[in-house]
């Protein structure tokens, strides 16, 4: 037992290089994804709110682990007394076995420590296949910017269009917003844009990227591959991308997002029932996305589902369900871009 807890104070202690209560990865997401946020003395928190439960949208951003479990404690304390539950998930390891909720684990992020990033070695193999594969495709692999974004408008909605009518009536939402709104961050410069683009003009994949702390840290927003693209379109321009980070922005970690489901000996029946995703190819396949992500990542740290004990478990699961999922034909109706 001693052995086990010496060995997860050394994994938390190497993570917090790369994360920690002020620059967590989704922060950076917060207000894109339309969240509405509790601010306190200690710090805040970002969540949605569906009927009488609150889901909060990973950890809360504070100055210490003290403080974002304090910001997450005054909030639920506040939340109860007007009535409402609160469950949440994308919390790191060390916020989730201090908040006072039950922990599950629900999937793991992965990331690149692109400071040491290189071409070179067994290791970047698939990277250098990726570049070799667009090379004999012909694709053209470069950035979108305000100042050329008009000129390629057109045919980015066109690519969106096309992925969007590839996934069904169903979106996964909650941390992710439309790709809608990401064109706009991007001709407003808050956000990067990688695209790759065949001989005949068309766009086949598109990468875009955030700064969550300073100029160093950068987490993944979108990634898409547009139906009938070049098996490696996507591959490229995420390597075409990591090089520009490398040479042109210094960058020294690449956050690649959020993979659920990739639970290994799930240890409660959640976690279990959670697990089974990793199977299934529901919206999209949760087994490939962690293998596409794994190839351009050296590392992952595990992700937390936090559940209120004094609340009804299936009721909180569902009403997280509800906040991920939503209808196309809704968002294109409704959205605000």
């Amino acid at each position: 037992m001693e052995l086990l807890q010496t060995e997860r104070s050394e994994k938390q202690r190497k993570a917090a290089q790369y994360e920690g209560p002020f620059f967590y990865p989704t922060q950076c997401v917060w207000r894109k994804t339309g969240k509405k946020l509790f601010a306190s003395a200690a710090g805040e928190l970002a969540y949605e709110q569906i009927g009488r439960t609150r889901v909060v949208a990973g950890d809360p951003r504070a100055s210490t682990l003290e403080k974002s479990v304090a910001v997450f404690r005054q909030f639920v304390y506040e939340s109860n007394q007007q009535g409402f539950a609160v469950c949440g998930y994308f919390f790191s390891e060390s916020f989730a076995l201090n908040s006072g909720h039950v922990p599950h684990r629900c999937g793991v992020s992965r990331f690149e420590n692109v400071k040491r990033w290189s071409l070179k070695g067994a290791g970047a193999e698939e990277a250098r296949r990726a570049l070799k594969k667009a090379d004999e495709a012909k694709l053209s692999v470069f950035q979108i910017t305000p100042e050329n974004y008009d000129q390629f408008a057109e045919l980015l909605e066109t690519a969106d269009h096309r992925w969007q009518r590839s996934k069904g009536l169903f979106r996964i939402k909650f941390l992710l917003s439309p790709f809608g709104r990401t064109l706009h961050e991007v001709k407003a410069g808050a956000e990067v844009l990688f695209c790759s683009q065949n001989p005949e003009g068309g766009i086949e994949s598109l990468v875009s990227f955030r700064r969550y702390l300073g100029s160093t840290h950068w987490y993944v927003d979108s990634l898409m591959q547009v139906p009938g693209a070049s098996r490696f379109a996507l591959d490229a321009t995420l390597v075409k991308a990591i090089q520009w980070l490398q040479s042109e922005r210094k960058a020294e970690v690449l956050a690649l997002g959020f993979c659920p489901g990739i639970i290994d000996e799930p240890q409660t029946w959640v976690e279990k029932l959670l697990g089974l995703w990793r199977k299934t190819r529901f919206l999209y396949s949760p087994e490939g996305l962690y293998n596409f992500k794994r190839k351009y990542s050296s590392f992952e740290l595990p992700r937390y589902l936090l559940l209120d004990p004094n609340r009804n478990v299936l009721r909180q699961l569902s009403t997280m369900e509800a906040v991920t999922f939503a209808l196309r034909i809704r968002l294109h109706n409704h959205e605000e871009i």
